[in-house]
């Protein structure tokens, strides 16, 4: 049986296309909304959120759960029931929507019961239910579709917690078929907002009720709806890799077509490998692929969508029992340029001699490595954006990387969450933005090393966070820094929030630099 996860941490979809008739699935939901906390900040939406969501669920034919202010044992035995009842069939369905605190510690997120009293991060991971816990239970049950909807991207509310962690983790270990998103990028906090529900939870209760809306429909519409009302402050992360059609209320399956036609995988596929010259490939549907695509034959291929939004999805291949991310492979001699494109779970390597540009409404997300591995040229310009990968956002090896405007935001990895620069590479940022990203250790938006250099002219690096050293930026390795502009914030900024975070050099650490290793105040000029 193929098992799917649809894990939706508030928000975010892609294209969806093997059809499933829900109104044949037994329906199972577990709905959960903390409020009223007794030792940390109390909150108001959670308990509206999910009355609503239960009242909606309950009128699309869903059996619920309903949890208010829930304690560890009630948590823990609701999610066991919810589990045993999907086990009992394969063709079932699981939602799971919870409302209410949660945070990260050491890349791995927590929900917190409404009792909470946790003393330190210690007691907090031995008593808090672990997402990765709940990936692992709706594994265990080996039923059809599971959506989790989690509405805790907020602030850690514990006075012991001095790391500066915001929101929720990425996910490190994402189960194959799943999608995972967040209400907000990964590492980044919303408020809560002073009217009866969550922004996301409001749109999605509004959404629901259009009639035989599929899962896609959804939450595509639902993550647009948040971005157009926070002029988009919220941008929900996704992490995905469901290939697959779901309604959650009842939808009856179309009649079989008895010859079908290729679909858009094949032809697009086809036309990437094999353009030649100068070429523009426009894509009108939203499309999937599997297999590698090496571009190789043409010296200039622009590849555009029809609209903003317009997304190719790697679905992605098994090894070991993790899941990887698809890759379009860009040769020598070979200049590829996207517009208007959405490349989701894609990542793009740029081979010595070949040359990616990203121009406006071109997006590199949810890539379970980093989105872009450079060993050729890689330049990106206004509007377009790398974030929320789960390694770093741009891998530059011995290649050169210009940054002359848009965004490099939400990637994690253990060195250069946002940009990692390595064997001789080279950094020219003119402009642009690299701000929530995180490092495990070094270098938070920047990590330079081995012999490589980083010129800074413009742009701004903020809000990134090293658990060690370098929150901004880190230099090692005889690597250099030259900064003749921008700004690489640090906690004496006026800017406050923008501060860049790290137990040594919030703004830049310069290993090369015995005198001058530190650097914790905004730095303009180095």
């Amino acid at each position: 049986m193929n098992k799917l996860f649809v894990i939706l941490l508030l928000s975010l979809t892609l294209p969806l296309h093997a059809q499933q008739n829900v109104s044949t699935a037994q329906k199972y939901a577990l709905v959960i909304g903390n409020s009223n906390y007794t030792s940390i900040k109390k909150l108001n939406n959670p308990g509206n959120d999910a009355n609503g969501i239960k009242t909606e669920l309950e009128s699309l034919g869903w059996s619920v759960e309903y949890l208010t202010d829930a304690n560890p044992e009630q948590t823990d035995k609701a999610v066991a029931r919810l589990t045993a009842n999907l086990s009992k069939s394969k063709n079932s369905y699981g939602f799971i929507f919870y409302s209410g605190h949660a945070v990260q510690s050491n890349g791995v997120n927590y929900l917190i019961p409404a009792d909470a009293n946790y003393q330190s991060e210690v007691i907090l991971r031995s008593r808090a239910l672990s997402v990765q816990k709940l990936l692992e239970d709706l594994n265990d049950a080996e039923n059809e579709l599971n959506i989790i909807v989690l509405d805790a991207c907020r602030d850690n509310p514990f006075s012991w917690n001095k790391s500066g962690n915001r929101g929720l983790a990425a996910i490190q270990r994402q189960p194959a078929n799943s999608v995972i998103a967040f209400t907000s990028s990964a590492n980044s906090a919303v408020e809560e907002p002073e009217g009866k529900n969550g922004l996301y939870t409001a749109h999605l209760l509004n959404n629901l009720r259009t009639p035989e809306i599929s899962v896609k429909e959804l939450f595509d519409k639902t993550q647009k709806d948040v971005i157009s009302a926070s002029a988009g402050r919220q941008n929900p992360a996704l992490y995905s890799q469901y290939n697959g059609t779901a309604f959650l209320g009842s939808k009856a399956a179309p009649s079989p077509s008895p010859s079908p036609a290729p679909g858009p995988l094949i032809s697009l596929y086809e036309r990437l490998v094999s353009a030649t010259g100068t070429s523009v490939i426009t894509v009108t549907q939203d499309t999937t692929f599997t297999s590698p695509i090496t571009i190789s034959v043409a010296l200039s291929l622009t590849l555009t969508g029809d609209k903003t939004g317009r997304t190719i999805l790697g679905a992605g291949y098994t090894s070991g029992g993790f899941l990887y991310s698809s890759s379009i492979i860009v040769e020598r001699g070979v200049t590829l340029t996207l517009e208007n494109i959405t490349l989701f779970s894609v990542s793009v390597q740029v081979k010595q001699g070949g040359t990616l540009v990203m121009n406006n409404a071109s997006v590199i997300t949810g890539c379970l490595s980093c989105g872009v591995y450079v060993e050729g040229t890689f330049i990106m310009n206004k509007g377009s954006a790398v974030t929320n990968n789960g390694s770093s956002g741009v891998i530059i090896s011995g290649g050169t990387f210009t940054m002359n405007d848009g965004k490099i935001s939400s990637n994690n990895d253990q060195w250069g969450g946002g940009v990692n620069v390595n064997d001789k590479g080279t950094f020219n940022m003119r402009g642009g933005l690299i701000e929530n990203n995180t490092a495990s250790e070094h270098g938070g938006g920047v990590f330079v090393n081995n012999n490589s250099v980083f010129n800074m002219y413009g742009g701004n690096i903020s809000r990134n966070r090293a658990d060690d050293s370098g929150g901004g930026v880190y230099i090692g390795g005889g690597s250099i820094l030259r900064m003749t502009g921008g700004v690489i914030h640090g906690p004496n900024s006026s800017g406050g929030p923008d501060t860049n975070t790290a137990k040594t050099g919030k703004a830049v650490y310069n290993d090369n630099d015995r005198r001058n290793k530190e650097n914790n105040s905004t730095v303009t000029k180095f």
